[in-house]
């Protein structure tokens, strides 16, 4: 039977030290690195997750649990991976939840479009309808929702009543609303 015997403060040691003690379990991580697949994380972002758990390990580990520390870090890190993943796979749902075709917005939005042009040159009026597609495809559900009830003339209120939502709701999907479209205006004049 393997004596195991505590390991060192995570605080006591040097950067050197700690580097070193990471690279031992690499080939750990490369076999994560081959077994899942990340979206839109790169090696360095991998290399930082299992740092993460690494260091967690370090000072979550408890020699008198019989348990080696290539055992307890190759369960930590996994579960922190497999985080990793559920957090990638839930905001994957949302953002296909939240996604709004341009054929449906421009369907049911053709008449605002009216009253972002009128009056204008044809050059202006070709840049206004590009605003306003980049904008209305930027909105989530809710925005888009609060801006077609906004341009028929209800106030927050009755949105909120209609949607069945706290006022406070609709008044923030107001806001994020106007943000964008205040970013969007800031980076046409920038161009």
């Amino acid at each position: 039977m393997r004596i195991l015997k505590p390991l060192k403060k995570i605080e006591a040691m040097s950067d050197t030290e700690l580097a070193n003690q990471f690279a031992r379990f690499r080939p750990l991580l490369n076999r994560y690195r081959r077994k899942y697949y990340f979206v839109d994380y790169d090696k360095e972002d991998i290399e930082q997750e299992a740092w993460i758990a690494f260091v967690e390990s370090y000072r979550t580990y408890n020699y008198e649990l019989n348990i080696t520390f290539a055992s307890y870090y190759n369960k930590v890190l996994r579960n922190h991976l497999n985080s990793v993943l559920r957090y990638q796979n839930a905001y994957k749902r949302t953002s296909n939840i939240d996604k709004v075709s341009w054929d449906l917005i421009e369907e049911e939005t053709s008449d605002y479009n009216v009253r972002f042009v009128n009056q204008q040159t044809p050059v202006d009026e070709v840049i206004s309808k590009e605003l306003v597609k980049t904008l209305l495809l930027s909105l989530s559900q809710l925005e888009l929702t609060v801006f077609k009830e906004l341009q028929t003339g209800k106030s927050i209120q009755e949105i909120a009543q209609m949607m069945q939502l706290p006022e406070k709701k609709v008044k923030n999907a107001y806001d994020r609303m106007m943000k964008k479209k205040n970013l969007l205006l800031e980076s046409m004049k920038e161009s």
